[in-house]
């Protein structure tokens, strides 16, 4: 079923004054780039973003829910937990991403940083590394609290008696809103319940039978994804069901395409060196074969960009040697359908400062960001030249060149 979109606005530049228009509204709205100032995003990610997060609270004692898929309910019928340190959560959950331990998975959920009482929490160390936004007013905030899982998470339908501001520090979410208004048709257990906020509702495997009114729930529902950097404006009372993608599943992504550029530049700079006849046409001459197009080619445009940007800040090198000397014809055909596909989107949402940041940020790798540009669009129309003679071949069974 096709989901309308929770609203974006750009939301580097937020006053106090527009956060309160949009609070006023009284429904969610994406706050992108609201974070991307935090030192956290840059801090808390691989493994020296482990080494740091050790350094800071490792010592200290959190409650870590337990699944076997990933799913966390929250009725206490189907809760399962432990206490570890968060030098051991961090551990296991490392050793977890890499399937080294089966699939158990675990989940740190609602983890105070920061709480309205004077009692300090062994996780404040942390606040070290985010701020209050600036949109918000002095006080505001009652509470900061942290989530972190395994290898993504889902956790179940409920609603909050208060204001949430959800922010990303890393990996992506998709959330899933409806009104209070909706919650007729939710199954809220009920208010002597142990978990009045959540619903009954299996949204893994919604029951029909026991449940047939929510399936006009679902016909309201709103969605919103979040990368690193943005946050999302949930009011009280709006009930939300919350995916968490993989924490490091674009890292592995970048690092994976980074090995398939480089190893596919080295081969290239020898067959330079052994003076090779002209390339040809056909498929291996427009690189349709490479590891690297295919990796790319199963990417939709946002995950792309994700993954660019991560092989930017860590091959630098490597990227620059593709885009600069390295490009494909079949490469430079996809990132340009690619870039083009989401400039539309962003261009129609407005989100112009998204889309220079994006360019500024990936032409950086080069010495001559200008150069980028011109390789991508001589490949790009090499690829149109070898794609137009092959039709034309294919056509009128001509001998290839």
């Amino acid at each position: 079923m096709p989901l309308n979109c929770v609203r974006k606005i750009d939301a580097r530049n937020l006053t106090v004054s527009d956060f309160q228009q949009n609070q006023a509204n009284n429904r969610p709205v994406v706050l992108t780039g609201l974070i991307d100032s935090w030192p956290a995003l840059r801090a808390w990610s691989g493994n020296d973003g482990k080494k740091h997060l050790t350094s800071l609270a490792g010592k200290a004692s959190v409650q870590v829910m337990v699944s076997d898929e990933g799913q966390y309910r929250g009725d206490m019928a189907h809760r399962s937990s432990m206490t570890m340190t968060f030098e051991d959560f961090l551990s296991t959950a490392d050793r977890l991403n890499g399937n080294q331990l089966g699939i158990q998975q675990l989940y740190l959920a609602q983890s105070p940083l920061m709480t309205s009482s004077s009692t300090e929490s062994s996780l404040s160390p942390l606040l070290a590394d985010i701020s209050e936004p600036q949109c918000l007013e002095a006080g505001q905030v009652s509470h900061i609290n942290l989530w972190m899982c395994t290898r993504g998470s889902r956790s179940s339908l409920h609603y909050d008696p208060y204001h949430n501001l959800l922010c990303v520090v890393t990996g992506s979410k998709e959330v899933r809103c409806m009104s209070p208004a909706a919650t007729q048709w939710l199954y809220p257990y009920p208010l002597y319940s142990e978990s009045p906020n959540h619903s009954a509702v299996d949204f893994t495997q919604p029951d029909g039978v026991r449940h047939p009114l929510y399936a006009e729930a679902l016909k309201h529902q709103l969605s919103a994804h979040l990368q690193a950097g943005d946050a999302l404006f949930l009011p009280e009372g709006w009930w939300h069901q919350v995916d968490s993608e993989e924490k490091d599943w674009e890292l592995r992504a970048a690092e994976r395409l980074a090995a398939a550029l480089s190893e596919e530049f080295l081969q290239q700079a020898s067959a330079k060196n052994n003076a090779p006849e002209d390339p040809g046409t056909g498929a291996a001459g427009l690189g349709l074969g490479d590891v690297s197009v295919q990796l790319m080619a199963a990417m939709d445009a946002w995950t792309l960009r994700r993954v660019l940007l991560a092989v930017a800040r860590r091959f630098p090198r490597t990227l620059e040697a593709f885009l600069c000397g390295g490009l494909s014809p079949a490469a430079a055909e996809l990132l340009t359908a690619r870039f083009e596909a989401a400039d539309a989107q962003l261009t129609h949402e407005g989100r112009h400062g998204e889309q220079q940041r994006f360019y500024e940020e990936l032409y950086a790798v080069a010495e001559r960001p200008e150069s980028v540009l011109q390789a991508l669009v001589h490949q790009k129309e090499e690829f149109a030249r070898q794609a137009c003679g092959m039709v034309l071949r294919e056509a009128f069974q001509l001998p290839s060149l």
